[in-house]
């Protein structure tokens, strides 16, 4: 949450923010793997008021990655007519699922990987191919 914030409250361009965002996001999970593998897997044994703040926490942060993703439709900088909760699902889940494949020793670094999301999420929910490569030369 520490890193997603900052980045969401910034003046940056919507589509910047998500770059940021999804860049934010590869380094937790690949900055330590066995705590994402727990993370993604052990919260489902939680009970009581352990799930329920672990989920109020999950929700928290989807949330804030939702703002991006309506802030980028509502700039025209990405598809207004793609479902921001599901566009925002689309993402985490992409991200999320590194912990399962990724290896520190592989030949792409977390940033690398970073940049190749990013670009295939924007060609994804972007407003356009047009639009996201004039977009992409912007910033």
């Amino acid at each position: 949450m520490e890193a997603l914030r900052p980045i969401v409250e910034s003046d940056a361009r919507p589509v910047e923010k998500l770059r940021q965002a999804i860049r934010a996001h590869v380094r937790v999970v690949t900055g330590d793997l066995a705590a994402a593998t727990v993370y993604f897997h052990e919260w489902k044994a939680l009970q009581g008021e352990r799930r329920e703040r672990f989920l109020a926490y999950r929700r928290e942060y989807e949330g804030l990655l939702r703002r991006v993703v309506e802030e980028g439709m509502a700039t025209g900088a990405l598809n207004p007519q793609a479902d921001p909760k599901f566009a925002t699902v689309l993402i985490l889940s992409a991200v999320n699922w590194l912990y399962q494949w990724y290896r520190p020793d592989g030949p792409l670094s977390p940033d690398e990987i970073a940049e190749r999301f990013g670009h295939l999420i924007l060609s994804g929910i972007g407003a356009g191919a047009e639009k996201v490569l004039a977009i992409h030369q912007l910033t």
